[in-house]
Order: C-alpha cells, then sequence, then structure tokens
C-alpha cells in the first residue's frame, strides 16, 4: 500500500512506540479457515450491506465448542451450520460462537453468519453525489488493511493464515462489480434492475486483501502471457488509462524474472476510484487507485513517472505482500520494504541507473525526514498502539534502503539468489524476518542474521563526517571516516561497508573498505593529486554524508561527476559559494546541459540561493529549457529574487508555458519577487483548474508569501467542502501559516480549522490536524484529542497524537514569525549587497592581475 506519511515522537524505554503503546504478538490461531464464501448486495444509495459469510475451517486442536468471527457493529440476524441456527453472543469486536458440539481437528465444517450493516465506519465506503460535489460518480470500494474488512462483513481478519476467497456481489444493473480472483458469471436480474457477478479466487490469501469495487467504469483490455490484465477508470476517463498502466505487462515480467517466480494468479486488475484513502491497495489480483494516478495530456512528461513508480509498488505486492505476507504488523517490512525497493528495480530496468538512483535519494530522504524531526525506531518492532502506527517512512523507505545496502553487502548474484529462494519457499505462506534469514542462508550460504539486526531491528543510522587529504610523498590518499549519530542502547556505531571512489587523470576508480568504529583513518593509494575523492557516490548505504568540498573539486563534479548523487551533492555546497562567476557559469551550464532533470533542478535552485545579480542573470537566461520539470527548479530558484523586472518575467512564463507545474512554481515565486503589487495576479490564478491543484496550490502559497490579510478570507472559501480536494487541502496548510504568522488572527482561524475536524473526508482532517501543529496553540488540545479518543482511522490517530504532544513542546519555545522574517529578511539583504560589492571587488582585482 502507498501511504502518506507522519513524523512521531516517541517514549525513550520503548523507541518504537510513546508510552502508551502496548507490544503485540501473532494471534492465536483457534482455526484453520480454508475458504471464505462472501454472498452480498449493496444498496448504493441507502448505504446498506446486507449478506451471508461462510467459513470452511477445521480446529487446530480437539473439542473445539466455541469459535469467533470478527466483527465490528454488524446486525447479525442468524448464525448456521449444516441447516441448523447456532447461539451467538455481540462483543465489541467479534461474534462468539457456540457450535452445536465439540469438534475434532480432522473435522470440516462450515458456518455462516447472516448480517446486515449500514454505513460502516470503515472497511466499506460508498461514493455518491451530495450537496458539496453533485456531479459525483456513484462508487463503492472496500480497504481491508490492516484490518478493517470486518467492519462490514463477519470473517477472520487477521494477517496470519491464508484461504481461498468467493464473492457473489449483487448490485444496481447499471454497475459493474470487481473483486479478487476470476469471473465466474454474471447474471442480469431485469424484473430487480440488479446484476450480480460471481468471483473466485483459488489461490489463499489473507483477509486483508479481499476486496470489492462498484462503478460505472471504462476499461482497458491488455494481457501478459494470455493472462487478463485490464484497467478500470470511472466512465468518461478510460482514455487516460493506457498511459498511466500501459506499462504493466513489461512490470509483470520483470518482477516474474526478478523474484524467480512467475505471476501466480488469474488476472491482474487496477481500478481507479473517487475519493479514495491512500495512493493504492495491492489486493489480490485487483489493486485499488487513487483517481491522481490517471493524467491528461498536459501533465503527462511531469507526472507519468510517478504513476508508474505508483503501479510498479502496487503490482511488486502481489509478490510481496499478496503471494508472501507478513504474519503480524511487526512485520510489515517484509511488505512494504520490499514492493519500495522493487519499484525503483524496475526503474532500474527500464529507464536507467540515473533513474533509479533518483528514485533511491527520494526514499532516503523520505525517511531521512522522519529521522531528522525526531522520530527513529527499528524497522521491526512490535510496540504500536494499532497497526497503522507502522504504515511510515521507516517499514517503506527505511526498509527499501536498507535492501539496496544489502544487496551492496553480498552482491548481486548472491541478493536476487536469496530473494528467489526466498519467494520459492514460503509462496502462500505468512512469513517472518526468520524465514527471509534462513532463506538467504540457504540459498547463498551467507548469514545475513547480523545485518537484520543492525537495520531492521535497531534504530537509526550512520552519520559519516569524511575529509581527506593528499600526500604527495608517499602517493596515498589519506581518509578519515567519523560517525557522528548520537549513540545509545537503542542506536548503534554501524558496522558496514562502504564505497570510496578516486578520479585521477579523468580515470574513476572504486575502492571498498568497511567501517565499525567511531573514527577511522584508510589509505587509498593515488599517483597524482585527485580531481575529487567521493564517499558511497552510489548512495548504497543509508546515511547521512558531511564530505565539505574545495570549489575546484566541486566544480570538476558538478560537470563530470559519474552518478547523480555527487552531482546533487556538489550543486547544494556550491550554493553555498558566493561572490564567484565562475560557479554561477557552472551552475547555469549544469541546469542546461546536465543529462538528468534532478541534477538540472538542484542546480537551479542553487542558482537562487547564491542571491547575486549574475544569478538571477543565469536564471532569467534559463526560463525555455525543454525540460519541465528542470524548468521548476528555474521558476523556484527566481523566486529569491525580491525585483520588478523577475516579476514580469515569471509572470509571463505563467502565461506563456504548458507545464502545471512550473505555472504553480512560477505563481508562487512571482508573490515573493513582488509582494505589494502581485495579489490581484494571485486571485486570478487561483481560479486556474489544474492537474493536482498544481496552479491553485502554488497560487494560494503565493499568497501567504504577500502576508496579505486579505487573502484569510479566500482561503477560508477555498478550504469549504464543495471544493476540489487537493485545493481544499492546501488552503487548509496556509491557512495554518497565516495563523502562525500573525498572532491576531490566529484564533479566528484556529477556530475555522477546529471545525474541519469534523469534516467527512479523512484527509481533509488529517490536513486540518497538520495546521494546527502548526499554529501550536494549546486551546487546540482538547479538540484534537477528540480524535485520539474518538477517530476510527488508526493512522489519524497517530498524527493526532504527535500533534498534539508537538504543541507542547513548541508552545513554550514559540517567537512571533512577524519579526522573526523581518529580521531576517534584512539580514539576506544585507548579504545580497555584501555579495555584489565582493564580487564587483574580485572583478576589479582580476583585472588588475591580468594587466
Amino acid at each position: 500500500m502507498r501511504r502518506k506519511y507522519g513524523n512521531y515522537s516517541w517514549d525513550s524505554k520503548h523507541p518504537a512506540a510513546d508510552s502508551l503503546a502496548t507490544e503485540n504478538f501473532v494471534r492465536r490461531r483457534e482455526i484453520n479457515v480454508s475458504h471464505q464464501k462472501l454472498e452480498v448486495s449493496f444498496d448504493l444509495e441507502k448505504e446498506t450491506i446486507n449478506g451471508t459469510c461462510t467459513l470452511t475451517f477445521k480446529p487446530v486442536n480437539d473439542k473445539l465448542a466455541k469459535m469467533s468471527f470478527d466483527a465490528v457493529d454488524l446486525e447479525v440476524s442468524k448464525v448456521v451450520i449444516d441447516g441448523k441456527e447456532l447461539e451467538y453472543k455481540i462483543k465489541k469486536e467479534s461474534i462468539e460462537v457456540t457450535l452445536d458440539r465439540p469438534y475434532n481437528s480432522d473435522e470440516e465444517m462450515n458456518v455462516s453468519v447472516t448480517y446486515s450493516v449500514t454505513s460502516p465506519e470503515k472497511g466499506a465506503f460508498f461514493i455518491k453525489p451530495d450537496e458539496g460535489y453533485p456531479d459525483k460518480e456513484v462508487h463503492l470500494w472496500t480497504q481491508g488493511e490492516s484490518e478493517e474488512n470486518r467492519f462490514w462483513y463477519p470473517t477472520y481478519d487477521t494477517p496470519n493464515q491464508k484461504y481461498t476467497t468467493e464473492a457473489i456481489i449483487t448490485c444496481d444493473e447499471n454497475l459493474t462489480a470487481l473483486s479478487n480472483g476470476k469471473l465466474v458469471s454474471e447474471t442480469h436480474n431485469k424484473e430487480a434492475k440488479t446484476k450480480t457477478f460471481h468471483w473466485l479466487h483459488d489461490v489463499p490469501h489473507v483477509s486483508y486483501l479481499f476486496n470489492i469495487a462498484i462503478g460505472d467504469f471504462d476499461v482497458y483490455e491488455d494481457e501478459y502471457n494470455g493472462v487478463p490484465v485490464n484497467y478500470y477508470a470511472p466512465r468518461g476517463e478510460g482514455d487516460k488509462l493506457k498511459d498511466a498502466f500501459g506499462l504493466t505487462p513489461d512490470m509483470i515480467k520483470f518482477f516474474s524474472e526478478a523474484t524467480g517466480y512467475d505471476y501466480p494468479y488469474a488476472k491482474y486488475g487496477q481500478v481507479v476510484v473517487r475519493d479514495f484513502t491512500w495512493g493504492g491497495m495491492e489486493n489480490t489480483t485487483l489493486t485499488i487507485m487513487y483517481d491522481g494516478i490517471i493524467y491528461d495530456k498536459t501533465a503527462k512528461k511531469d507526472v507519468e513517472l510517478d504513476s508508474h513508480s505508483l503501479v510498479a509498488h502496487e503490482l511488486a505486492h502481489q509478490w510481496f505482500g499478496d503471494l508472501i505476507t507478513m504474519k503480524n504488523w511487526q512485520y510489515l517490512w517484509l511488505n512494504e520494504s520490499f514492493a519500495s525497493y522493487f519499484d525503483p528495480l524496475y526503474f532500474e530496468h527500464k529507464f536507467g541507473k540515473d533513474e533509479f538512483d533518483y528514485r533511491m535519494y527520494q526514499e532516503q530522504n523520505g525517511y531521512l525526514a522522519e529521522a531528522k524531526a525526531g522520530y527513529i525506531r527499528p524497522i521491526e518492532t512490535n510496540f504500536y498502539h494499532s497497526a497503522e502506527d507502522m504504515f511510515d517512512g521507516h517499514s517503506y523507505n527505511k526498509g527499501a534502503c536498507a535492501l539496496h545496502t544489502l544487496r551492496y553487502e553480498i552482491g548481486d548474484e548472491m541478493f536476487f539468489k536469496g530473494v528467489k529462494h526466498y519467494v520459492k519457499k514460503h509462496a502462500n505462506t505468512c512469513a517472518e524476518s526468520a524465514d527471509l534469514r534462513i532463506a538467504f542462508e540457504e540459498s547463498t550460504g551467507i548469514n545475513i542474521d547480523a545485518f537484520v539486526k543492525q537495520w531492521f531491528q535497531t534504530a537509526g543510522h550512520p552519520k559519516f563526517e569524511v575529509s581527506y587529504d593528499y600526500q604527495e610523498s608517499t602517493k596515498l590518499i589519506k581518509l578519515k571516516v567519523k560517525q557522528t549519530q548520537k549513540t545509545d542502547k537503542h542506536v548503534p556505531i554501524f558496522k558496514t561497508p562502504f564505497q570510496i571512489e578516486v578520479v585521477c587523470g579523468g580515470e574513476g576508480k572504486q575502492f571498498r573498505f568497511e567501517t565499525d568504529s567511531k573514527e577511522q583513518i584508510y589509505y587509498v593509494p593515488c599517483e597524482n593529486e585527485p580531481e575529487a575523492v567521493f564517499f558511497d557516490p552510489d548512495g548504497f548505504i543509508l546515511c547521512e554524508i558531511e564530505f565539505e568540498k574545495e570549489k575546484k573539486e566541486l566544480l570538476w563534479t558538478l560537470k563530470n561527476g559519474r552518478t547523480i548523487w555527487v552531482r546533487i551533492d556538489a550543486a547544494k555546497q556550491l550554493a553555498k559559494i558566493t561572490g564567484k562567476s565562475d560557479v554561477v557559469e557552472a551552475l547555469a551550464d549544469c541546469v542546461k546541459n546536465d543529462s538528468f532533470y534532478g541534477v538540472s533542478r538542484q542546480a537551479a535552485v542553487a542558482l537562487g540561493k547564491i542571491g547575486t545579480d549574475d544569478a538571477k542573470k543565469a536564471l532569467l537566461g534559463l526560463l525555455e529549457i525543454p525540460e519541465s520539470r528542470a524548468r521548476v527548479g528555474v521558476a523556484q530558484g527566481l523566486g529569491e529574487f525580491k525585483c520588478k523586472d523577475v516579476y514580469d518575467k515569471l509572470v509571463a512564463l505563467f502565461d506563456k508555458d504548458d507545464s502545471y507545474f512550473v505555472r504553480g512554481a512560477a505563481v508562487t515565486s512571482a508573490a515573493k519577487a513582488n509582494k505589494e503589487g502581485s495579489f490581484d495576479f494571485l486571485k486570478q490564478a487561483i481560479e486556474v483548474d489544474s492537474f493536482r491543484a498544481a496552479i491553485a496550490s502554488g497560487a494560494m502559497q503565493g499568497m501567504f508569501e504577500t502576508k496579505n490579510l486579505e487573502g484569510i478570507e479566500i482561503l477560508k472559501d477555498k478550504s469549504t467542502y464543495g471544493n476540489e480536494l487537493r485545493t481544499r487541502a492546501s488552503a487548509i496548510r496556509v491557512l495554518g501559516s497565516y495563523a502562525d504568522f500573525f498572532p491576531e488572527k490566529s484564533n479566528d482561524i484556529r477556530e475555522f480549522i477546529e471545525e474541519l475536524l469534523k469534516d467527512p473526508n479523512f484527509r481533509i482532517r488529517s490536513v486540518a490536524v497538520g495546521a494546527l501543529e502548526k499554529i501550536a496553540d494549546t486551546k487546540s488540545i482538547p479538540k484534537i484529542d477528540q480524535l485520539v479518543t474518538g477517530e476510527v482511522f488508526g493512522m489519524l490517530k497517530r498524527t493526532a497524537r504527535e500533534a498534539i504532544l508537538n504543541i507542547r513542546k513548541t508552545e513554550k519555545t514559540k517567537v512571533p514569525k512577524a519579526s522573526f522574517e523581518t529580521e531576517v529578511n534584512s539580514l539576506k539583504e544585507e548579504n545580497k549587497k555584501l555579495k555584489e560589492k565582493l564580487e564587483d571587488i574580485v572583478a576589479k582585482l582580476d583585472s588588475v592581475l591580468k594587466k
């Protein structure tokens, strides 16, 4: 599953949990379920579900007299075994059934529960038009992960056993019902004006992977080796399906080869629905996707790789998560870390090393953002409030990076040999981390216990401080490597191999060393003074690196560095060097000519940070570079210059550019460049429709940059129910910034946002919590605490807990932002004048020396 991550605050006793979290263990099984049959009908207008769920099972032990169905707030009419009604008790999260007699472990039985439910809290979501959104399509979709199917039908709802499933679904005759497996039959009841779809999934899977999606869909039919591979979208959007999903057959081929296990199911479907709570969900054979994955032709060049990434992530789960499923949520990384790594692996295969490296660069930064915010935990831990607590940048990003480190440590051949044996051995089972470790040792002879303990069962990551000097007399490079992370009983000094690359005479050579101490010295042979020395240039190690370089080496690296990791780092370091025309020229050349857009974009941002007239001139000359993803950086960089000519150029860029995202960046930067004269322009831009509200979001951020108080009412209006979801979310975030900046407006904005904690949309409630956290007023705590106690979504409960902790911490140290920004801007202006004077002095000095 692709989720949106948050930050956390944790108690030192348990690095993965706050002080109220409990220890969670694998559930005890009393029954071995072999099959689930769900006969169910939906009334999408009344939001009612009526059904009968039958579990086929045998007792684990002899003399089983009682068993339970997991269920929450269901109306049960009867429980039956072989035509005989059974006694039952409704408990908080289960239906306890008294069997007609004790059963032994060799006896198979079928127990059925007939039930109904209206508007379940979660698990099944009814999407339909209302006053705010009168044109919305009618959809029904279910979301089982983590353990939410129990809210709409009774079952065994824990991922420590697998069984086959069957769904007989009745819905309105104008709609299509999709589910797991293959379609056995479709019948039409003309009198009742309904259709019934019979789906059968004959490969065992866990409960949370069972799903249903109902709607009026366009479909694009594809295939892989005779296996149907179909894509569905809301009616009228079918022309977007091939662009978003068309690489799926190639991905299936790649993952089949990489895992050594051919795609194991009868079909693969991907269905786009409205108002999906996450990015995507890897239900077996039928992945549900949010509607942001499909795009128009204008957005394609900017977002198609992001869509391919989401498709690859969810498809990788068909092996890692579906074919093999973690046995308990502490082992979630066996699902999410592998999917988050095999997604970039496909990019390496299809698009090359630079795209792979950039995906891993983003994965690493996603984890580091959490770590720098003060949240570090072992990837694998059984301390959590609810399973949703585990869906974060550790289970996803950090785990993916750790797997890349393992691949480097043992080599490609051994890594993929181990993966293939693990998949083959544990296909169709529920696994834990020990299964992976044993599979690697069985297949490769390599014991990875220490690796898993350090990277997955221990918190933190190494922070390296690196320096070197070249010794001419000995022809050696003396390299000093320090580990500077704060260590304690949870965060160790890391033991890991690392790569050094030395470039001498234009030729790069790689050397492999190992670190296991707080500070170590290494010697590397080199005949002449090197052009450059790189530490971990391929991003193999999950770490932070502080390796300051001289200007000469940075300029060489920016132009000639072998990997995007070192070129991006060079651009960042060069941004700190002022008053040097050669630096500006080199960065400008990089924006224009680097082979990878991510490096070009970073170089453009660096020019903005330099902030001199030469840098401004260079950026203005780069407004028409062909790569839109780099032009975004140019537009962002120009936002650092507060002058009318830059404003005019940015407005012109906004008017003519064909990229939503360049236009969004341009409107924000235009506001920064001309705070007093841009507000009317912003009011016009905020009304421009664009993919993912890129332009409106940029305009709203621009309103805050102007500090114009008129923006508050405009943003309130855009926050209200009935506006496009992403527009609402952006408006709420920017309102939080306004309240944080203007104390006199804080109460009014805070109270407005507090009302949004009751919004029907989960994402809006979550964004509202984030905005209140930014405002950091303790008056919000009682309102946010109502989510901690009453919210049904575990992930939002966690976000609310974190917000309360951070508000209490921030309140003690809060300073007025307005006066602070005024002082900062004054210092920036003084710094800019000093830079310009320095440039002038350097130019005159150069002229004198030449004479």
